[in-house]
């Protein structure tokens, strides 16, 4: 027999699936600071364009978490799905045409889409953070 509490596993798991969502945020973070401080001077990589690196990676970490999470049977939340919808396809527009203002404008259209939601929601009487976080949290209805 072992000494665990019933449910430590799952609070460890929830602690995981946390992590696993902040790893493509981590990377980008650290991927842009590291080629804004490291000017390597060479073509494909310097200062200019430690954006579009971090935001690759940014985008190829988020599909690791998807696939991930396919390859381990896990459900996909939805606000996984809509934000790495949204990072995808302006950050694969920012870096294929080399125009930094999509993926300037991408936190911002995130958020736009995510009020509406919110206030969608609201207006029609459903807790959409039940629905979005459900894989995570038990949250109340009054939450």
């Amino acid at each position: 027999m072992t000494d665990q509490k019933p449910g430590i596993d799952t609070a460890a798991d929830k602690a995981n699936q946390i992590w696993g969502d902040l790893v493509p945020v981590i990377g980008f973070v650290l991927i842009y600071n590291a080629l804004r401080i490291i000017d390597l001077d060479n073509a494909w990589i310097n200062k200019d364009s430690a954006l579009y690196w971090a935001t690759a990676a940014l985008i190829a970490l988020t599909l690791g978490v998807i696939v991930n999470k396919l390859r381990h049977k896990q459900p996909i939340p939805p606000f996984l799905v809509i934000t790495s919808s949204i990072v995808g396809g302006f950050g694969l527009l920012g870096i294929l045409l080399q125009e930094k203002s999509f993926i300037y404008i991408k936190p911002t259209i995130q958020n736009l889409f995510l009020a509406a939601i919110i206030f969608g929601s609201m207006a029609v009487g459903q807790n959409v953070w039940r629905v979005m976080f459900r894989s995570v949290f038990a949250l109340p209805d009054h939450a």
